[in-house]
């Protein structure tokens, strides 16, 4: 069985909603050596940044090392990938939403066992994920904002197999 668990169909943007457990879950966050020892240093990542690399959104980014994949112009916002190192993490702090590119949230991230490891390698971690989603995806490490995403006979279908122990 899978780490990620289908929870139905989404409402407006998105195709499917998939649940996963947070503690299950290993990031990587793509950024400079110097961003990096600053990461390391504090054991966060910061909503802003003192070293941001490129205007981004407001949200600190990461992407998962479970059903992630390399998308080189989300994730390097145009530097080389040579030129970057990656931070590998866990955290406690549930995020906002997870997309195959990028893994959300919306306050500073504590990080649990942060490792500094190559941006080359980080990169071939994403390219064997070991679960795949779609491009529009979504995933909650929430299970109630996972079923607040669907609609209301996904919510009463699921009840049901659970019900039956499915």
């Amino acid at each position: 069985m899978g780490l990620l668990e289908l929870v139905g169909k989404a409402r407006g943007y998105g195709d499917k909603v998939w649940f996963m457990p947070l503690s299950a879950e290993t990031f990587v966050h793509f950024t400079s050596e110097a961003a990096a020892k600053l990461i390391l240093s504090d054991k966060r990542l910061l909503l802003d940044p003192p070293l941001r690399a490129g205007p981004g959104g407001y949200s600190v980014n990461a992407v998962s090392l479970t059903y992630g994949s390399f998308v080189p112009g989300t994730q390097l916002q145009g530097r080389k990938l040579a030129d970057l190192v990656a931070v590998k993490f866990s955290t406690k702090l549930t995020p906002h939403v997870g997309y195959i590119e990028e893994v959300k949230w919306q306050e500073d991230v504590p990080l649990t066992k942060p490792s500094l490891i190559k941006a080359t390698v980080a990169a071939k971690l994403l390219r064997r994920s070991p679960e795949t989603i779609g491009d529009i995806d979504m995933v909650f490490y929430d299970e109630d904002d996972a079923l607040r995403q669907v609609g209301v006979s996904e919510v009463i279908s699921r009840l049901g197999r659970l019900l039956n122990g499915d």
